[in-house]
Protein backbone atom coordinates (compact mmCIF):
# COMPACT_ATOMS: atom_id res chain seq x y z
CA UNK A 1 0.00 0.00 0.00
CA UNK A 2 2.83 2.41 0.85
CA UNK A 3 4.60 2.01 -2.47
CA UNK A 4 1.34 2.41 -4.38
CA UNK A 5 0.54 5.51 -2.38
CA UNK A 6 3.97 7.03 -2.94
CA UNK A 7 4.02 6.25 -6.67
CA UNK A 8 0.91 8.38 -7.15
CA UNK A 9 2.48 11.56 -5.79
CA UNK A 10 2.46 14.48 -8.23
CA UNK A 11 5.69 16.43 -8.42
CA UNK A 12 5.21 20.15 -8.96
CA UNK A 13 7.44 23.16 -8.95
CA UNK A 14 10.25 22.78 -6.36
CA UNK A 15 11.26 25.68 -4.10
CA UNK A 16 14.23 25.31 -1.74
CA UNK A 17 13.87 26.89 1.67
CA UNK A 18 15.82 26.74 4.92
CA UNK A 19 13.74 26.66 8.06
CA UNK A 20 15.21 28.02 11.24
CA UNK A 21 12.77 25.95 13.32
CA UNK A 22 11.01 22.69 12.66
CA UNK A 23 7.74 23.81 14.19
CA UNK A 24 7.33 26.78 11.84
CA UNK A 25 5.00 26.10 8.94
CA UNK A 26 6.78 26.78 5.60
CA UNK A 27 5.61 29.71 3.49
CA UNK A 28 3.94 28.71 0.24
CA UNK A 29 5.47 31.30 -2.04
CA UNK A 30 3.39 31.60 -5.18
CA UNK A 31 0.59 29.40 -3.94
CA UNK A 32 -1.92 32.14 -4.75
CA UNK A 33 -1.06 31.72 -8.44
CA UNK A 34 -2.12 28.06 -8.50
CA UNK A 35 -5.66 26.98 -9.36
CA UNK A 36 -7.76 26.22 -6.31
CA UNK A 37 -7.26 22.66 -5.10
CA UNK A 38 -3.91 22.07 -6.84
CA UNK A 39 -1.13 20.40 -4.84
CA UNK A 40 2.08 22.28 -4.21
CA UNK A 41 5.49 20.66 -3.81
CA UNK A 42 8.11 22.21 -1.56
CA UNK A 43 11.63 21.24 -0.49
CA UNK A 44 13.22 22.19 2.78
CA UNK A 45 16.09 21.34 5.03
CA UNK A 46 15.98 21.87 8.78
CA UNK A 47 18.95 21.48 11.04
CA UNK A 48 16.71 21.42 14.09
CA UNK A 49 14.96 18.23 13.03
CA UNK A 50 17.99 16.00 13.60
CA UNK A 51 19.64 15.00 16.88
CA UNK A 52 22.71 12.77 16.95
CA UNK A 53 25.30 11.39 19.32
CA UNK A 54 27.83 8.55 19.47
CA UNK A 55 27.01 5.36 21.31
CA UNK A 56 29.26 2.61 22.63
CA UNK A 57 29.03 -0.63 20.70
CA UNK A 58 27.92 -3.85 22.35
CA UNK A 59 28.46 -6.90 20.16
CA UNK A 60 28.12 -8.41 16.71
CA UNK A 61 27.89 -12.00 15.60
CA UNK A 62 31.47 -13.25 15.57
CA UNK A 63 30.88 -16.72 14.10
CA UNK A 64 29.71 -18.16 10.77
CA UNK A 65 31.62 -15.69 8.62
CA UNK A 66 34.18 -16.02 5.85
CA UNK A 67 37.19 -14.58 7.65
CA UNK A 68 38.49 -13.65 11.07
CA UNK A 69 40.35 -10.55 12.19
CA UNK A 70 43.57 -10.74 14.22
CA UNK A 71 45.84 -8.13 15.79
CA UNK A 72 45.63 -4.81 17.59
CA UNK A 73 46.03 -1.17 16.64
CA UNK A 74 46.04 2.30 18.13
CA UNK A 75 44.26 5.17 16.37
CA UNK A 76 45.06 8.76 17.44
CA UNK A 77 41.35 9.57 17.72
CA UNK A 78 39.62 6.23 18.41
CA UNK A 79 42.13 4.70 20.80
CA UNK A 80 42.94 0.99 21.18
CA UNK A 81 41.22 -1.87 19.33
CA UNK A 82 41.95 -5.58 19.40
CA UNK A 83 40.79 -8.66 17.48
CA UNK A 84 41.30 -12.26 18.64
CA UNK A 85 39.65 -15.50 17.60
CA UNK A 86 38.88 -19.07 18.56
CA UNK A 87 38.86 -21.98 16.14
CA UNK A 88 38.34 -25.71 16.17
CA UNK A 89 40.65 -28.04 14.28
CA UNK A 90 39.53 -31.00 12.19
CA UNK A 91 40.81 -34.26 10.80
CA UNK A 92 42.13 -34.53 7.24
CA UNK A 93 43.04 -37.30 4.82
CA UNK A 94 46.56 -37.18 6.29
CA UNK A 95 45.68 -37.51 9.98
CA UNK A 96 45.52 -40.64 12.10
CA UNK A 97 47.75 -42.97 14.11
CA UNK A 98 51.34 -41.89 14.82
CA UNK A 99 52.53 -45.53 14.95
CA UNK A 100 54.84 -47.18 17.45
CA UNK A 101 57.04 -44.98 19.64
CA UNK A 102 56.55 -41.72 17.73
CA UNK A 103 59.14 -39.00 18.23
CA UNK A 104 58.15 -35.45 17.37
CA UNK A 105 60.50 -33.35 15.27
CA UNK A 106 58.28 -30.22 15.15
CA UNK A 107 54.65 -29.12 15.30
CA UNK A 108 53.75 -26.05 13.22
CA UNK A 109 50.52 -24.04 13.11
CA UNK A 110 50.28 -22.04 9.86
CA UNK A 111 47.76 -19.24 9.34
CA UNK A 112 47.19 -17.32 6.13
CA UNK A 113 46.29 -13.63 6.15
CA UNK A 114 45.70 -10.73 3.77
CA UNK A 115 44.71 -7.05 3.84
CA UNK A 116 46.90 -6.13 6.77
CA UNK A 117 45.92 -2.61 7.85
CA UNK A 118 48.36 -0.67 9.94
CA UNK A 119 52.00 0.01 10.60
CA UNK A 120 54.54 -0.89 7.90
CA UNK A 121 57.55 -1.84 9.99
CA UNK A 122 56.07 -3.63 12.97
CA UNK A 123 55.95 -7.33 13.76
CA UNK A 124 53.25 -8.36 16.21
CA UNK A 125 53.77 -11.39 18.38
CA UNK A 126 50.91 -13.88 18.03
CA UNK A 127 50.28 -16.45 20.76
CA UNK A 128 48.21 -19.64 20.76
CA UNK A 129 46.49 -21.33 23.72
CA UNK A 130 44.34 -24.43 24.08
CA UNK A 131 40.66 -23.55 24.35
CA UNK A 132 38.94 -25.54 27.08
CA UNK A 133 35.19 -25.31 26.35
CA UNK A 134 33.24 -27.36 23.82
CA UNK A 135 32.38 -25.30 20.72
CA UNK A 136 29.04 -25.92 19.01
CA UNK A 137 28.63 -25.58 15.27
CA UNK A 138 24.90 -24.81 15.58
CA UNK A 139 25.43 -21.86 17.94
CA UNK A 140 26.13 -18.20 17.19
CA UNK A 141 29.04 -16.76 19.15
CA UNK A 142 29.29 -13.02 19.71
CA UNK A 143 32.26 -10.70 19.68
CA UNK A 144 31.90 -9.52 23.29
CA UNK A 145 32.03 -13.00 24.80
CA UNK A 146 34.20 -13.19 27.92
CA UNK A 147 36.50 -16.22 27.67
CA UNK A 148 38.39 -15.59 30.90
CA UNK A 149 39.19 -18.99 32.38
CA UNK A 150 38.27 -20.81 29.16
CA UNK A 151 41.80 -21.30 27.87
CA UNK A 152 44.74 -23.12 29.39
CA UNK A 153 48.08 -21.66 30.37
CA UNK A 154 50.89 -21.83 29.39
CA UNK A 155 50.81 -20.85 25.73
CA UNK A 156 51.24 -23.61 23.15
CA UNK A 157 53.61 -21.47 21.13
CA UNK A 158 54.05 -18.09 19.45
CA UNK A 159 54.99 -16.56 16.10
CA UNK A 160 55.02 -13.22 14.30
CA UNK A 161 52.73 -11.27 11.99
CA UNK A 162 53.90 -8.33 9.86
CA UNK A 163 52.72 -6.32 6.88
CA UNK A 164 55.46 -7.78 4.67
CA UNK A 165 54.25 -11.38 4.86
CA UNK A 166 51.06 -13.38 4.35
CA UNK A 167 51.77 -16.28 6.70
CA UNK A 168 52.02 -16.70 10.45
CA UNK A 169 54.08 -19.77 11.42
CA UNK A 170 53.81 -20.77 15.06
CA UNK A 171 55.93 -23.57 16.47
CA UNK A 172 53.91 -25.53 19.03
CA UNK A 173 56.17 -26.68 21.87
CA UNK A 174 53.83 -27.32 24.83
CA UNK A 175 54.26 -31.02 25.65
CA UNK A 176 50.84 -31.67 27.22
CA UNK A 177 49.11 -30.59 24.02
CA UNK A 178 51.46 -32.59 21.77
CA UNK A 179 51.16 -35.74 23.88
CA UNK A 180 47.36 -35.65 23.58
CA UNK A 181 47.80 -36.40 19.89
CA UNK A 182 50.60 -38.93 20.27
CA UNK A 183 48.60 -40.94 22.78
CA UNK A 184 45.20 -40.75 21.09
CA UNK A 185 43.62 -43.65 19.24
CA UNK A 186 43.52 -43.68 15.46
CA UNK A 187 39.70 -43.61 15.48
CA UNK A 188 39.78 -40.24 17.28
CA UNK A 189 42.56 -38.65 15.21
CA UNK A 190 40.94 -39.58 11.91
CA UNK A 191 37.44 -38.31 12.85
CA UNK A 192 36.66 -34.59 13.04
CA UNK A 193 33.71 -35.14 15.38
CA UNK A 194 35.69 -37.29 17.81
CA UNK A 195 38.68 -34.98 17.61
CA UNK A 196 36.60 -31.91 18.52
CA UNK A 197 34.52 -33.64 21.19
CA UNK A 198 36.99 -36.01 22.86
CA UNK A 199 40.55 -34.82 22.27
CA UNK A 200 40.69 -31.04 22.23
CA UNK A 201 38.04 -28.37 21.80
CA UNK A 202 39.96 -25.73 19.93
CA UNK A 203 42.62 -23.02 19.81
CA UNK A 204 42.53 -19.48 21.17
CA UNK A 205 44.67 -17.18 19.02
CA UNK A 206 45.63 -13.72 20.20
CA UNK A 207 48.32 -11.09 19.85
CA UNK A 208 50.29 -8.95 22.27
CA UNK A 209 48.89 -5.45 22.78
CA UNK A 210 50.73 -2.95 20.59
CA UNK A 211 52.14 0.29 21.96
CA UNK A 212 52.52 2.02 18.59
CA UNK A 213 50.12 2.11 15.62
CA UNK A 214 50.04 -1.67 15.20
CA UNK A 215 47.74 -3.36 12.72
CA UNK A 216 44.98 -5.92 12.14
CA UNK A 217 44.90 -8.59 9.44
CA UNK A 218 42.21 -10.68 7.77
CA UNK A 219 42.72 -14.38 8.46
CA UNK A 220 41.44 -16.71 5.71
CA UNK A 221 40.90 -20.16 7.20
CA UNK A 222 40.13 -21.69 3.80
CA UNK A 223 43.40 -20.53 2.23
CA UNK A 224 45.71 -23.32 1.10
CA UNK A 225 48.27 -24.26 3.75
CA UNK A 226 46.21 -23.15 6.77
CA UNK A 227 46.67 -26.14 9.05
CA UNK A 228 48.28 -27.74 12.10
CA UNK A 229 51.15 -30.03 11.00
CA UNK A 230 53.04 -32.72 12.90
CA UNK A 231 56.50 -33.78 11.64
CA UNK A 232 57.73 -36.94 13.34
CA UNK A 233 59.35 -40.37 13.13
CA UNK A 234 58.42 -43.77 14.59
CA UNK A 235 59.91 -47.23 14.82
CA UNK A 236 58.97 -47.95 11.22
CA UNK A 237 59.69 -44.76 9.23
CA UNK A 238 62.23 -41.99 9.88
CA UNK A 239 60.38 -39.07 8.26
CA UNK A 240 56.62 -38.67 8.48
CA UNK A 241 54.05 -35.90 8.72
CA UNK A 242 50.35 -35.47 9.16
CA UNK A 243 48.15 -32.40 9.22
CA UNK A 244 44.87 -31.24 10.72
CA UNK A 245 42.49 -28.87 8.97
CA UNK A 246 41.46 -25.38 10.09
CA UNK A 247 38.80 -24.68 7.47
CA UNK A 248 35.27 -23.38 7.75
CA UNK A 249 33.96 -26.60 6.21
CA UNK A 250 34.81 -28.58 9.34
CA UNK A 251 35.54 -25.96 12.01
CA UNK A 252 33.48 -23.45 13.94
CA UNK A 253 35.34 -20.16 14.43
CA UNK A 254 34.47 -16.90 16.12
CA UNK A 255 36.05 -13.48 16.61
CA UNK A 256 36.44 -11.56 19.85
CA UNK A 257 36.69 -7.74 19.73
CA UNK A 258 37.61 -5.22 22.41
CA UNK A 259 38.16 -1.44 22.50
CA UNK A 260 39.60 1.04 24.97
CA UNK A 261 38.85 4.73 24.41
CA UNK A 262 40.36 5.96 27.69
CA UNK A 263 42.51 9.04 27.28
CA UNK A 264 41.76 9.55 23.57
CA UNK A 265 39.79 12.44 22.02
CA UNK A 266 36.75 10.26 21.32
CA UNK A 267 36.23 9.73 25.07
CA UNK A 268 34.74 13.22 25.44
CA UNK A 269 31.96 12.32 22.99
CA UNK A 270 30.99 9.16 24.88
CA UNK A 271 30.37 10.74 28.28
CA UNK A 272 27.20 12.77 27.65
CA UNK A 273 24.61 11.32 25.28
CA UNK A 274 22.06 14.02 26.11
CA UNK A 275 23.66 16.63 23.90
CA UNK A 276 23.52 17.06 20.14
CA UNK A 277 27.12 16.46 19.12
CA UNK A 278 29.05 18.26 16.41
CA UNK A 279 30.91 15.05 15.47
CA UNK A 280 29.58 11.49 15.14
CA UNK A 281 31.95 8.51 15.27
CA UNK A 282 31.56 5.19 13.48
CA UNK A 283 33.71 2.09 13.74
CA UNK A 284 33.65 -1.54 12.67
CA UNK A 285 34.51 -4.48 14.98
CA UNK A 286 31.48 -3.72 17.20
CA UNK A 287 32.96 -0.34 18.06
CA UNK A 288 31.17 2.98 18.45
CA UNK A 289 28.35 4.05 16.14
CA UNK A 290 26.06 7.08 15.64
CA UNK A 291 22.49 7.18 16.83
CA UNK A 292 20.20 9.59 14.99
CA UNK A 293 16.85 10.95 16.19
CA UNK A 294 14.29 13.21 14.53
CA UNK A 295 12.57 14.86 17.52
CA UNK A 296 11.17 17.73 15.49
CA UNK A 297 9.69 15.67 12.67
CA UNK A 298 6.49 14.50 14.45
CA UNK A 299 5.69 18.08 15.46
CA UNK A 300 6.30 19.31 11.93
CA UNK A 301 4.23 16.57 10.31
CA UNK A 302 1.35 17.21 12.73
CA UNK A 303 1.26 20.88 11.76
CA UNK A 304 -0.20 20.18 8.31
CA UNK A 305 -1.25 17.29 6.06
CA UNK A 306 1.54 16.44 3.61
CA UNK A 307 2.66 13.59 1.38
CA UNK A 308 6.42 13.03 1.30
CA UNK A 309 7.76 12.69 -2.22
CA UNK A 310 11.43 12.37 -1.33
CA UNK A 311 13.53 12.37 1.83
CA UNK A 312 17.30 12.17 1.93
CA UNK A 313 19.42 11.85 5.04
CA UNK A 314 22.85 13.29 4.23
CA UNK A 315 25.83 12.41 6.44
CA UNK A 316 28.89 14.50 5.49
CA UNK A 317 32.32 13.09 6.36
CA UNK A 318 34.30 15.36 8.69
CA UNK A 319 37.47 17.03 7.49
CA UNK A 320 40.26 14.42 7.76
CA UNK A 321 42.84 17.06 8.70
CA UNK A 322 40.66 17.83 11.73
CA UNK A 323 40.11 14.21 12.75
CA UNK A 324 43.55 12.75 11.82
CA UNK A 325 41.79 9.99 9.89
CA UNK A 326 42.93 8.38 6.66
CA UNK A 327 40.46 8.25 3.81
CA UNK A 328 41.42 4.62 3.17
CA UNK A 329 39.98 3.67 6.57
CA UNK A 330 36.47 4.91 5.74
CA UNK A 331 33.76 2.26 5.37
CA UNK A 332 32.78 1.77 1.74
CA UNK A 333 29.17 1.35 2.79
CA UNK A 334 27.02 2.05 5.84
CA UNK A 335 23.89 0.25 7.01
CA UNK A 336 21.05 1.80 8.99
CA UNK A 337 18.46 0.26 11.30
CA UNK A 338 15.50 1.51 13.30
CA UNK A 339 15.91 0.74 16.99
CA UNK A 340 12.68 -0.38 18.59
CA UNK A 341 11.66 0.30 22.19
CA UNK A 342 12.47 -3.29 23.18
CA UNK A 343 16.04 -2.92 21.89
CA UNK A 344 15.56 -4.86 18.65
CA UNK A 345 16.88 -3.50 15.36
CA UNK A 346 14.66 -3.55 12.27
CA UNK A 347 15.32 -2.62 8.67
CA UNK A 348 14.27 0.83 7.54
CA UNK A 349 11.20 0.42 5.32
CA UNK A 350 12.98 1.95 2.32
CA UNK A 351 15.62 -0.76 2.42
CA UNK A 352 12.90 -3.40 2.16
CA UNK A 353 10.68 -1.64 -0.41
CA UNK A 354 13.36 -0.20 -2.70
CA UNK A 355 16.84 -1.41 -1.71
CA UNK A 356 18.34 -0.17 -4.98
CA UNK A 357 17.55 3.42 -3.95
CA UNK A 358 18.19 3.13 -0.23
CA UNK A 359 21.82 4.23 -0.47
CA UNK A 360 24.55 4.04 2.16
CA UNK A 361 27.54 4.00 -0.19
CA UNK A 362 30.35 6.48 0.32
CA UNK A 363 30.02 9.22 -2.31
CA UNK A 364 33.56 10.41 -2.93
CA UNK A 365 32.55 13.39 -5.07
CA UNK A 366 30.24 14.63 -2.29
CA UNK A 367 32.35 13.31 0.60
CA UNK A 368 29.22 11.98 2.27
CA UNK A 369 26.93 9.01 2.82
CA UNK A 370 23.31 9.43 1.70
CA UNK A 371 20.19 7.43 2.60
CA UNK A 372 16.66 7.60 1.16
CA UNK A 373 14.11 7.31 3.99
CA UNK A 374 10.89 8.66 2.44
CA UNK A 375 8.83 5.50 3.08
CA UNK A 376 9.90 5.43 6.72
CA UNK A 377 8.97 9.08 7.23
CA UNK A 378 5.66 8.74 5.40
CA UNK A 379 4.84 5.68 7.50
CA UNK A 380 5.30 7.77 10.61
CA UNK A 381 3.16 10.53 9.14
CA UNK A 382 0.41 7.99 8.47
CA UNK A 383 0.64 6.56 11.99
CA UNK A 384 1.95 3.15 10.88
CA UNK A 385 5.11 3.53 12.98
CA UNK A 386 5.88 5.66 16.00
CA UNK A 387 9.67 5.54 16.16
CA UNK A 388 12.39 7.38 14.27
CA UNK A 389 15.47 6.41 16.28
CA UNK A 390 18.08 5.03 13.91
CA UNK A 391 21.54 3.61 14.33
CA UNK A 392 24.24 3.63 11.68
CA UNK A 393 27.03 1.08 11.36
CA UNK A 394 29.66 0.11 8.77
CA UNK A 395 28.52 -2.79 6.63
CA UNK A 396 30.39 -6.07 7.22
CA UNK A 397 31.33 -4.62 10.59
CA UNK A 398 32.37 -8.01 11.95
CA UNK A 399 34.81 -8.65 9.07
CA UNK A 400 36.38 -5.28 8.27
CA UNK A 401 38.70 -2.75 9.94
CA UNK A 402 37.09 0.63 9.24
CA UNK A 403 36.41 3.87 11.09
CA UNK A 404 35.49 7.45 10.34
CA UNK A 405 33.94 10.64 11.63
CA UNK A 406 30.77 12.35 10.41
CA UNK A 407 29.61 15.89 10.97
CA UNK A 408 26.69 16.07 13.40
CA UNK A 409 25.16 19.40 14.42
CA UNK A 410 26.53 22.69 13.10
CA UNK A 411 25.21 26.03 11.95
CA UNK A 412 27.32 25.55 8.83
CA UNK A 413 25.04 24.03 6.18
CA UNK A 414 27.87 21.94 4.67
CA UNK A 415 29.16 20.70 8.01
CA UNK A 416 26.13 19.07 9.52
CA UNK A 417 23.96 16.03 9.14
CA UNK A 418 20.82 17.17 7.34
CA UNK A 419 17.47 15.90 6.24
CA UNK A 420 16.21 17.16 2.88
CA UNK A 421 12.51 16.57 2.28
CA UNK A 422 10.42 17.16 -0.81
CA UNK A 423 6.73 17.03 0.04
CA UNK A 424 3.33 17.81 -1.38
CA UNK A 425 0.76 19.83 0.57
CA UNK A 426 -2.51 17.94 0.66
Amino acid sequence: MRTEFLSNFIFGLVFFMLLSGCETKPDYIGSDLLPSGDNFTVSFDSMEVIYGYTRLGDSLRGSNKDLQLLGSLIDPLFGFSKAEYVTQIGASSRSGSFGLNPKIDSVILTLHYEKFQGEDNLSQQIRVYEYMEYIRKDTNYYTNQDISGLYREPELGHGWMSKDDTLIRIQITEETFINKFLQAEDSILSSTDYLQELLMYGLYITGDDVTTEGGIANIYADAEGTQLQFYYANDTIDSLYQDYAISRAVCQQFNLFSHDYTGYPIEEFLIDTSRNDSLLFMQSMAGVFPKIRFPGFPRWIDSMPVAINEARLILPVADTSLTQQKGENLPSNLVMFVQESDGRFNFVYDQVVAPEYFGGEYQGSLNSYNFTIKVQLQSLAMGDVDNLEMIIRPSDGNSTVTRGVLYGWSEDFMKRTRLEITYTRL
